[in-house]
């Protein structure tokens, strides 16, 4: 606000009206101004503090919105959003494919024609399917989660290759686990996310490829790799047919869906992808000329003791 003397009367009489012409003779008197003035600083003032107003409010609205009440302190790390929110949705979908497995079936009672029945099979078959799938993760979330994101331990290279080999032996599987190049002699590893990896792919491979043969281990760089430094651990599960059939896809999950697949594994399957994916690592097909023959793992490790 400023506070100004009145103008003279001869001035006052010459000011321009509304329309922004001079006043003259003919012209609305202009009636005498009260002693505080305001000006254009004033209007700017104003205007910059309901701007200010308008934008707290809305902050505080927003803020509202996302923290939930006496929550404003709490330290959210990375996935604790998610603890419940997966299984929670998987717990309500699964009451829609419920509800469309028991419709399939009373239909499959009322339909004589082959081809239409066939048919009504195949979709009662996925509706079970995403059924058993919604229930493997209300029910087993927190299990797999914790197995793929244990932490990571100190391990030789030689212990490793035992523990995978005996992971495998342990469930059936008669694979030996043998290093194709040198490896660190120590190193730092999640393993209990790798063995989980690995008897998660092993469980398929059987069912897409027969029986797996051969699990070869190596580390690309590793003789270069000092104390410290980071490298890539990968390793190929061979199995003895290549999948003629696979459709073409960025993702071995998204393959193993788009063919019609009904594996109880691919919860645990989307679940090792994915995690693996975020530690910076990849779950791909191993390929022989092209066509699928197995799987390829590749995760990060830190080198503690370099090759010899």
């Amino acid at each position: 606000m400023s506070t100004k003397s009145p103008p003279p009367r001869e001035k006052q009489d010459a000011k321009p009206t509304r329309d922004g012409i001079a006043g003259g003779e003919g012209s609305s008197r202009v009636e005498p101004q009260p002693l505080v003035l305001r000006d254009e600083s004033d209007a700017i003032v104003d205007d910059l503090k309901q701007q200010l107003a308008d934008l707290q409010a809305q902050l505080k609205v927003q803020r509202a919105r996302q923290i939930p009440p006496g929550e404003g302190d709490m330290q959210v790390g990375p996935g604790a959003a998610d603890a419940g929110l997966t299984p929670h949705i998987a717990s309500r979908m699964r009451i829609p494919a419920e509800q469309l497995a028991h419709r399939l079936e009373s239909l499959l009672g009322e339909v004589d024609d082959p081809d239409l029945k066939a048919e009504l099979e195949a979709c009662h078959d996925t509706a079970q399917f995403l059924l058993g799938t919604f229930n493997r993760i209300t029910d087993e979330h927190n299990a797999l989660t914790d197995k793929l994101t244990a932490d990571a331990l100190v391990i030789d290279s030689t212990d490793l290759l035992e523990r995978l080999e005996k992971s495998l032996h342990d469930r059936g599987w008669e694979v030996d686990a043998a290093a194709e190049s040198a490896l660190p002699l120590r190193l730092a590893l999640a393993t209990q996310s790798l063995l989980t990896v690995m008897a998660t792919v092993v469980e398929l491979a059987d069912e897409l490829f027969g029986r797996p043969v051969r699990l070869s281990v190596e580390c690309p760089g590793a003789e270069g790799a000092g104390v410290g430094e980071s490298c890539e651990l990968v390793l190929r599960l061979a199995c003895e047919k290549v999948w003629k059939e696979a459709p073409a896809s960025d993702s071995v999950s998204m393959a193993v869906m788009q063919a019609g697949i009904r594996s109880p594994g691919m919860v645990d399957l989307l679940y090792v992808e994915k995690i693996i994916e975020m530690r910076g690592g990849h779950v791909g097909f191993l390929t022989l000329d092209g066509l699928p023959q197995g799987f390829e793992v590749r995760v990060p490790i830190t080198v503690l003791d370099p090759v010899a």
